[in-house]
């Protein structure tokens, strides 16, 4: 009797850390985006145009970019108020803030420059690069649960409960990479006004449904209790970030969130699948973002290939589509709808194993 009272608590507890996450997170991120838009506007601090960029979007070129800052600054308020510290939150927590670091200094050579070019690209790819190979330490030898190192060799495929065993060499250079792709796959969708946003917000619900449907499923995460809420607070804390700043970021855009703010995204929610063990749902969940990547890719082989021909008449996928006159809220509604498809779809096959 005793033990159900004090476990209510702990649930009543934990739910009301979760309001307070959401609201203090969402209205954070409103306060400072406001504030960061004000300022950058103020000091002509602004988002640049590439060349050969067509005039549609050319206005955009006096609209401040770096609003990413107001999504990382608000999210870690409620992370360090609400979050039980062990190394996997630490860990995760060192992911969402060194990728928004490599983002930040791509965004501010792009205004010292004066140009859409920042970091080389080279440069950029070193430093992720590195990133993601302190990530993929302090995941394999400094976590506080056995389970996770044990597990971490094995690549789920939880819809049909398979398992892979990749050994531990070639998992690593799939961590690694996995890492590195759900990054620049983000960074990349980031190029039509809020379209970054409204994905990343179905994203991000679909990982906090699976979580809460699993939250006393621990064996499938082979994390702890602790780490699974730690999860939870830590998505729903971007979430709500995500959305205050959307306010902004709604068609016709006020401010972007430039490289900061992509990176991070893609970086998290690449870190927390690897966590949950989910590579292939966060892989579905996230198909738009790796559509606009392999788009990019395509079109980069097919043109040396070829000889200057290009499959898409611009890319990344959506840019195609702006060519094809399609308008930037078409566009934007579309993709979104696709990836309300297919993680309601995931959800729906999910709950049924369950």
């Amino acid at each position: 009797m005793l033990f159900k009272f004090l476990l209510n608590i702990k649930n009543d507890i934990f739910f009301l850390s979760l309001l307070l996450t959401f609201f203090i997170s969402f209205f954070f991120s409103i306060f400072l985006t406001v504030k960061i838009k004000n300022f950058l506007k103020k000091k002509s601090l602004k988002f640049f145009v590439k060349k050969y960029y067509f005039s549609k979007i050319e206005h955009k070129s006096s609209t401040p970019s770096m609003g990413g800052i107001a999504i990382i600054f608000s999210s870690l308020i409620s992370v360090i108020l609400f979050l039980e510290w062990n190394f996997i939150s630490l860990n995760i927590l060192f992911t969402f803030c060194a990728f928004a670091l490599i983002g930040f200094l791509d965004d501010i050579f792009k205004i010292y420059k004066h140009s859409s070019g920042g970091v080389k690209v080279k440069t950029k790819l070193l430093m992720q690069i590195f990133v993601s190979f302190i990530i993929c330490y302090l995941y394999f030898y400094c976590s506080n649960t056995k389970k996770v190192s044990v597990n971490s060799l094995y690549f789920f495929i939880p819809l049909y409960s398979y398992k892979m065993d990749l050994g531990s060499a070639f998992y690593k250079i799939f961590f690694i990479l996995f890492i590195i792709g759900y990054a620049n796959s983000t960074n990349l969708t980031d190029g039509i006004d809020e379209l970054l946003s409204r994905l990343s917000i179905v994203t991000l619900i679909s990982f906090l449904l699976i979580l809460y449907i699993l939250l006393y499923k621990i064996e499938y995460f082979h994390l702890e209790s602790s780490s699974v809420r730690n999860l939870i607070i830590f998505t729903l804390a971007i979430l709500a970030s995500i959305i205050g700043f959307l306010w902004f970021n709604s068609n016709p855009a006020e401010i972007f969130m430039g490289d900061t703010g992509s990176l991070s995204i893609g970086g998290y929610i690449a870190i927390i699948s690897l966590y949950m063990k989910c590579e292939i749902l966060a892989i579905l969940l996230g198909l738009i973002f790796f559509i606009e990547s392999l788009s990019v890719i395509l079109q980069v082989l097919y043109f040396k290939i070829s000889k200057g021909k290009r499959i898409f008449l611009m890319s990344p996928l959506h840019h195609h589509f702006q060519k094809k006159k399609f308008s930037d809220s078409k566009i934007v509604t579309r993709f979104t709808i696709i990836s309300c498809i297919i993680s309601v779809s995931i959800l729906i096959l999910l709950a049924k194993k369950i």
